[in-house]
């Protein structure tokens, strides 16, 4: 028997869409709609800045959904989708409306972190599961309700210090911190800790304003701190900053956090290549071999959607499926508790990449991809477990 077999939701999977894939010989139950429509809330920033970040993990939500639109009991899965505007007074909004008026079993969480640690703040009242799929800061789970799809802050920024330290042998470095974002401070925090504590010295640039004079502050950096450029800051920022070293002359190599990439394909496009040459920390890579839940998924993706497939479409994917796993091992699939549970269950989930599992304490065990930016794409220098 094929090894993906035992994995619960490649078996839904091929229920639905009448695939074997090297389980000809068992006998797979088939589903019968049961009458009843289960809920699941959505909370996205489907306008404002982060309007095209909200709509392309939705679109990858969605293509989940059209390829498992039930339980393997029948009921029907629906999405309540609410617009937080990345404004976090929104969010928590949002949030108690789909559990008081709509009554939904669970939330998939699109916002940044700001907005969900003011989510995590509520969650206890609420009794409500939520899976964050983009934010990585690590309160984000000091509730018992709530899970990340995504490594945290704290793994990637020691991860990144790691390798710039270890791997890329530099001895300074200059990071960017966006003093107004909970995200990129702890972020920027952990990278800056590691590395000196790896004997590297840093210098630390903060970012308060995006119409601050870039190259006034590259102009006071020393030569040796223009060799190596960390920066968990916003993709409009990043680019800033790249447009000005340029004028500059400087030719730093830089490393940016996860989603950055995508970020820009989406939000600016036509400044891509800009970021060729850069190295980017993410969940995925483009040139990694996809899992058979992967190649599905993005046909699903691909048939019904015609933006691009990013970082935030795959977790989009990955954070619908995974839910529906926990919601099938309920005997009732509305039961809060119980689906709280089983997302937080450390089980093996086969996702886009390679598999990976969500611990008890709601924190995320998956690989982390260090890449190369060319054209938008992730290409892949080293894969960390």
């Amino acid at each position: 028997m094929n090894r993906y077999c035992g994995n619960s939701i490649i078996l839904i999977l091929l229920v639905i869409i009448g695939l074997l894939a090297g389980c000809e010989n068992e006998s797979l139950p088939e589903i019968l709609p049961s009458g009843k429509t289960v809920r699941i809330g959505v909370i996205a920033p489907i306008s404002g800045v982060d309007e095209s970040i909200g709509k392309n993990g939705l679109a990858g939500i969605k293509a989940a959904l059209q390829v498992q639109p039930y339980l393997l009991n029948g009921d029907k899965i629906d999405i309540v989708l609410e617009d937080d505007g990345s404004d976090a007074n929104l969010t928590v909004a949002a949030a108690k409306k789909l559990v008081h008026q709509e009554k939904v079993a669970a939330i998939l969480v699109l916002s940044r972190s700001s907005s969900v640690l003011a989510l995590s703040e509520l969650a206890d009242t609420l009794e409500t599961p939520f899976l964050a799929l983009i934010s990585s800061h690590p309160l984000v789970t000091n509730t018992k309700w709530a899970a990340q799809l995504i490594f945290d802050d704290e793994s990637q920024g020691i991860i990144s210090a790691l390798y710039v330290r270890d791997e890329l042998l530099m001895d300074s470095v200059t990071v960017f911190k966006q003093i107004d974002d909970l995200h990129s401070v702890f972020l920027a925090d952990q990278f800056v800790m590691k590395f000196k504590e790896s004997g590297g010295r840093v210098r630390v640039v903060g970012i308060g304003d995006q119409n601050i004079g870039y190259k006034e502050l590259l102009e006071g950096l020393s030569p040796q701190e223009q060799n190596f450029f960390y920066m968990p800051i916003d993709a409009s920022q990043v680019l800033q900053i790249e447009k000005a070293t340029r004028e500059l002359g400087m030719q730093p190599q830089v490393m940016v956090s996860d989603g950055v990439a995508g970020n820009i394909l989406l939000q600016f496009e036509d400044d891509v290549t800009l970021l060729n040459g850069m190295m980017a920390v993410d969940v995925f890579s483009n040139n990694a071999k996809k899992t058979e839940y992967g190649r599905l998924m993005e046909k699903s993706f691909n048939e019904n959607f015609q933006e691009p497939g990013t970082t935030l479409a795959a977790l989009g994917c990955e954070g619908m499926s995974y839910l529906l796993m926990a919601m099938q091992k309920c005997g009732d699939s509305t039961d809060r508790e119980c689906i709280k549970n089983k997302i937080r269950s450390h089980e093996t989930f086969m996702g886009f990449s390679g598999a990976f599992r969500i611990k008890t304490n709601g924190k995320i065990e998956r690989p982390v991809f260090i890449n190369l930016i060319d054209d938008g794409k992730l290409k892949n220098i080293v894969k960390i477990y």
